[in-house]
């Protein structure tokens, strides 16, 4: 029989657990931009296609949210660490959002780390950090955000064949 996944809401790592949409022009640098944010914070719009890129898949029998009030067999537990478009170095960027001087171009960095818990032994079955990075067509937020789009689909592609291997 196919198992019953519970999906919680992800947590945020520090940084990025609001709608501001962050980007980084160096190593352990945090910015975000003054006139661009996402509709909600993005753990938030993350949840639904969490669940709906796992039930598509058709290993489980039912994915459920933590309300569904339900017994599962597993539950995905997931943190957000890094949603940030990345500039190079020498690229400059002003805090207005202009458009960068495109020296190198942008990418953004989608981190996801995935625990798959057994609810039945209370253990971890599997437990990875999936990381995709993608360039962005342009150097400005709205760059990054087509960017992220397309990293989405590619971190949803690989959480669903990842899972779906440690549920079997």
């Amino acid at each position: 029989a196919r198992p019953v996944l519970q999906v919680m809401p992800p947590a945020a790592a520090a940084g990025y657990g609001d709608r501001r949409m962050a980007y980084s022009r160096q190593t352990y640098e945090l910015s975000y931009f003054a006139r661009s944010q996402w509709a909600d914070a993005p753990t938030q719009m993350l949840e639904p296609l969490l669940v709906q890129a796992l039930e598509r898949s058709g290993h489980y029998r039912a994915v459920v949210g933590p309300a569904a009030g339900v017994n599962a067999d597993l539950r995905l537990d997931t943190e957000l660490l890094a949603l940030r478009q990345l500039f190079p170095e020498s690229t400059a960027t002003d805090e207005s959002e202009g458009a960068a001087a495109s020296a190198g171009g942008s990418r953004v960095e989608l981190v996801l780390r995935v625990q798959l818990v057994d609810l039945h032994t209370r253990g971890i079955r599997a437990s990875r950090v999936l990381r995709v990075e993608q360039a962005a067509p342009s150097a400005d937020a709205y760059g990054g955000v087509v960017a992220i789009n397309q990293a989405l689909g590619q971190l949803l592609d690989e959480l669903t064949a990842f899972v779906g291997a440690a549920s079997r």
